[in-house]
């Protein structure tokens, strides 16, 4: 073992800008020693950690009334919290640990449309005159806005390797996207229109006198059913007098009822082929996506669409087994 000062001598040296050989020569050693007293490194001992700090007994309890009350108070529950409230002397990694010991796991809040009494009476009422009256749902036209965006879907995720990033570009100031109208037919075609500016009820009785109307007519004649929501531009009162002077066959539809509308599962289908590549420059590239994603769909894969006719009804039996809760709830 050699001293520090022998060591030192050697590494001095060499910052000199001398050779291992040099080195060796001058110390009367080998040079592979000189190597080693150059490069060596003084090894810290890193003192062992002790067994893991675990909560137990009374803490436990006192941790689990904590979350219940954060819960009633309608809080977000955190492990800061938890420490603070309870006055634990613990970290944030023993915390964390306590509660996936005791079944506790952080979940990210699921969106989903909330549901009052009212709402779920409305829908029970819609849906059994829907099947008292054998309502022919196979004459039933749906329809429906979205709006597609040029980022994509917060959501957006891909399978990457080791380290390899997965970055999509956010718009703060200049972002956009197109609201498009679509609708969706008991054959499986969806007929659909890209609207570029402000949405109003005289632009939706235009498009109902210049499209939709006459495609339904096309296809069903007058025995047809058409379906919408209460969204204002629909429940205007120009838009329910041509209904009426027209002798329009329109379906009363609950409030708050996305799930039993099959526009938002063709949505689902089209925003699928529109964001499966990269991230949309310009609104004629996305227009473009979305007509072609609609072209893809009526021509390869109306089977899907006719499909999900079929499921109406067994969707409708499920929501009045849930008392009017949401199908997929």
């Amino acid at each position: 073992m050699r001293s520090t000062e022998f060591r030192e001598l050697a590494t001095m040296m060499r910052n000199q800008g001398k050779s291992y050989s040099a080195i060796a020569l001058n110390l009367n050693i080998s040079k592979q020693s000189a190597r080693n007293l150059c490069t060596y490194k003084i090894k810290v001992n890193k003192n062992k950690r002790g067994p893991k700090q675990n909560i137990t007994g009374f803490r436990v309890y006192g941790i689990g009334r904590e979350i219940c009350k954060l819960k009633l108070l309608g809080e977000k529950v955190t492990t800061t919290k938890i420490i603070n409230n309870c006055k634990l002397e613990i970290s944030k990694t023993t915390c964390w640990r306590t509660l996936h010991r005791i079944g506790y796991k952080c979940r990210k809040a699921a969106p989903q449309v909330m549901l009052t009494k009212k709402h779920k009476e409305a829908r029970l009422t819609a849906i059994s005159q829907w099947l008292s009256e054998r309502h022919d749902w196979h004459q039933t036209v749906f329809s429906d806005e979205k709006r597609f965006s040029l980022d994509g879907p917060d959501n957006w995720c891909t399978y990457v390797k080791g380290k390899e990033k997965n970055i999509r570009q956010i718009r703060q100031c200049e972002g956009g996207g197109l609201l498009v109208w679509a609708m969706v037919m008991p054959n499986g075609l969806i007929s659909h229109k890209i609207i570029r500016k402000k949405f109003n009820s005289s632009d939706y009785l235009s498009l109902l006198k210049e499209q939709a109307i006459p495609i339904m007519k096309l296809n069903f004649g007058n025995n047809y059913c058409f379906q919408q929501d209460n969204a204002a531009v629909h429940t205007a009162k120009i838009i329910q007098r041509f209904y009426a002077d027209n002798g329009i066959n329109t379906l009363k539809w609950p409030a708050k009822s996305p799930d039993i509308n099959i526009t938002e599962d063709v949505w689902r289908m089209i925003s699928a082929l529109v964001y499966d590549g990269p991230q949309y420059q310009d609104f004629k590239s996305l227009e473009k996506s979305i007509n072609d994603a609609i072209l893809l769909i009526n021509s390869c894969r109306r089977q899907a669409i006719c499909d999900l006719y079929e499921h109406i009804i067994p969707k409708l039996i499920v929501i009045l087994r849930k008392n009017g809760n949401l199908c997929n709830k």
